[in-house]
């Protein structure tokens, strides 16, 4: 039976994530239960989003037959950009090329903050695919099991609109958080409240639970808010590398 993805559209925050992990919780919305099969890995698109428990479907790294740059950390998510080959550049094409990389990789300086949350920090020694996907990704961890979320997109394609994100579609955003989900991590930068009102709504905490998920919440949700798409490079990693790494 063919794999069945788990959304499609454009995962933007960690918000975003949170309400797609939930909703497969609660049957909403299905995970996958084991790998790709070679055949299947052509579905692969920009848009395509999936989530897997590890224990459930065994699996332990993800691969999807396409070749990717290192990982660069984005906020709470690591993100891998698409490349026309495995090899770098070496280290003369790079030197006889450097006017033409200014040319073309203009788009990664001469972007907008909005552009640069996309693709990230990824440098010129890598020769990226034109057009090519972005991979996003993060894991959370639920009672002792390992939860993960694989997002595919291209950078076009979420400028000009075409992929809607969890919180704009109102069957995923109306799901209630359930604090689980919420409490037990430990995120790099803590969730933005973009829209604090129905943020709040989401989170299915008891009155017992109320005070401590606020002092949870405090100030620091305004970090995110302001900076969501930080490019963080501190020393502690909270995110696990070793399920999208590239492909060897």
């Amino acid at each position: 039976m063919p794999i069945t993805e788990t959304f499609h559209g454009f995962i933007e925050t960690t918000t975003d994530t949170l309400l797609i992990f939930e909703a497969c919780r609660q049957g909403i919305l299905p995970k996958i239960n084991r790998r790709l099969q070679e055949r299947e890995r052509g579905a692969v698109k920009s848009g395509t989003v999936f989530v897997f428990d590890e224990k459930e479907s065994g699996i332990k790294r993800w691969t999807d037959g396409l070749v990717w740059s290192p990982s660069r950390i984005l906020g709470n998510f690591l993100i891998y950009r698409e490349l026309d080959g495995r090899e770098l550049l070496d280290e003369k094409t790079s030197n006889l090329s450097s006017m033409s990389n200014n040319r073309l990789y203009s788009d990664e300086y001469k972007t907008s903050d909005r552009e640069r949350a996309l693709v990230g920090s990824l440098t010129d020694t890598y020769k990226f695919k034109k057009g090519g996907l972005i991979k996003k990704t993060l894991s959370i961890q639920v009672n002792g099991s390992s939860q993960h979320l694989i997002s595919y997109y291209t950078k076009e394609d979420v400028l000009n609109g075409k992929l809607a994100t969890p919180s704009s579609i109102p069957e995923i955003a109306s799901v209630q958080i359930s604090p689980d989900l919420f409490m037990q991590q430990n995120f790099r930068i803590p969730l933005s409240l973009e829209y604090p009102e129905p943020f709040n709504k989401r989170l299915s905490i008891s009155s017992n639970d109320s005070s401590a998920a606020s002092r949870r919440r405090s100030s620091a949700f305004y970090m995110e808010s302001s900076y969501p798409y930080m490019d963080a490079y501190s020393g502690c990693m909270i995110i696990r590398e070793d399920v999208c790494l590239q492909e060897t």
